[in-house]
């Protein structure tokens, strides 16, 4: 008969797995910020989790008022051909195999800005990055 591991529930997590959480956290946010592309990163139901400056700049739209929103309520897109509205939180873009799309964004000021966006996979499938360019 196999031997049965039981975790203790109420143990306190090893301190080194911490420190190592809190070195990739500190990297992730690094390289969030230093990127010049806006990035928006987004759960599996399309809510936002967290944006760059240079998306908060881009959008219109500090983090503080975007997080635990649909992407749909922090800007709305057009499909710069036809004048469609795209939505964003749609399957079709929770799913991170799309190439670029081209889109008109309106902001929460009501300013329309073009730009391409691209829904790129992420380690964890349930928070795919929209990045903005």
């Amino acid at each position: 008969m196999p031997d049965l591991f039981i975790e203790d529930a109420s143990a306190k997590p090893d301190s080194q797995a911490l420190d190592e959480l809190a070195k990739l956290r500190t990297l992730t946010d690094t390289l969030l910020e230093c990127s010049t592309d806006g990035i928006v990163v987004l759960n599996r139901f399309g809510q936002v989790e967290t944006l760059n400056q240079v998306a908060q700049s881009l959008l219109g739209c500090p983090l503080a008022e975007a997080l635990g929103k649909s992407i749909s309520d922090i800007f709305h897109a057009f499909d710069p051909d036809s004048g469609d509205p795209i939505d964003l939180s749609s399957e079709r873009f929770r799913n991170p195999h799309l190439s670029s799309t081209r889109a008109i964004i309106e902001k929460p000021d009501g300013s329309r800005v073009t730009t391409t966006f691209q829904l790129k996979p992420n380690a964890n499938p349930d928070k795919p990055e929209l990045s903005f360019s």
